[in-house]
């Protein structure tokens, strides 16, 4: 596994405190949830934000990669915005790791709770992502991205709503990885309008283009994953739909979204995240089911 944990020069969204304690939430989802012990590669420059234990009080197998955000490759944001070029160095770290350790990696979001075993999305397919980020857009509705004009975006091409991705989850070969620098190279060098949302945006446009082959994780992994308990918005505690069934935690199902209840993992955005995880003064209070409250209880404490 490999994420980010930046505290300095990167659109100031997290400070060593919250990123501490996001690493051990996040880290401590994995350990529950993975059927190997995880490694976990963070890269920060702050060797602060490293956990000393899990929420489970086990030791956690964290390497640090210190860095400094401008020790990444220049890339086409980096003059344009901080959050979006750390962003899309996601791909240097991620390749980075897998050069090294010659071994596949996922990258996850420090922001990002995982609660099923994803060694077999590895093992099954060469390269996966999440799609849906915006919901099944009423069965027909091909402009619900947010990279097209109509939610705020740059772009004004259809988009198909399983191609709309995320950036949060994802494990890509180093074919596919090499695939999509070659593929953000014409943009540059023919000028045209950067997607707004980075790597995401671009793997978004090679689907929409047939020029990328990967595989939705939940077609591998019957569950949901994304923003799909609070149907496809923001989270907040007004929107999460958590409970749970046969042991898990579930939401509803979703109209034209081709996922199962059953909850794989849950994305915030750094403010909610925060909002909801960092400044409650109670466990998992945002969560309004009383049963989903002592099963997150239980399974990270």
């Amino acid at each position: 596994f490999v994420t980010f944990a930046f505290t300095a020069d990167a659109g100031g969204r997290w400070n060593a405190a919250n990123c501490k304690t996001a690493i051990q939430l996040m880290y401590s989802s994995l350990v529950r949830s993975q059927s190997e012990y995880p490694q976990l590669h963070l890269y920060s420059n702050d060797p602060g934000v490293v956990p000393l234990l899990t929420t489970m009080k086990t030791t956690p197998h964290i390497i640090l990669q210190k860095r400094q955000t401008q020790s990444f490759p220049s890339n086409e944001y980096s003059d344009l915005d901080k959050w979006r070029a750390l962003s899309l160095a996601k791909l240097d770290a991620v390749e980075e790791v897998m050069r090294k350790h010659g071994v596949r990696a996922i990258w996850v979001d420090l922001d990002t709770l995982i609660f099923v075993d994803l060694k077999p999305a590895v093992g099954a397919v060469d390269s996966w992502v999440v799609g849906y980020q915006s919901g099944g857009c009423g069965g027909t509705n091909k402009n619900c991205s947010y990279e097209h004009t109509a939610r705020g975006g740059l772009s004004n091409r259809d988009i198909e709503p399983a191609y709309d991705t995320y950036g949060d989850l994802w494990s890509l070969s180093l074919q596919t990885i090499d695939h999509i620098k070659s593929y953000r190279q014409r943009y540059v060098e023919e000028k045209l309008t950067l997607p707004l949302y980075d790597l995401q945006g671009y793997i978004t446009f090679m689907l929409m283009d047939g020029v990328l082959n990967i595989t939705f994780l939940h077609e591998i992994i019957p569950c949901n994953f994304g923003f799909f308990c609070s149907d496809f918005v923001f989270p907040t505690e007004s929107n999460l739909e958590v409970t749970v069934r046969e042991n898990h935690l579930a939401c509803p199902t979703r109209e034209f979204v081709p996922m199962t209840s059953r909850v794989g993992s849950m994305s915030f955005t750094a403010l909610t995240f925060q909002k909801l995880f960092l400044k409650a003064s109670t466990r998992f209070q945002f969560i309004a089911d009383e049963n989903a409250r002592i099963w997150l209880t239980q399974w990270f404490y």
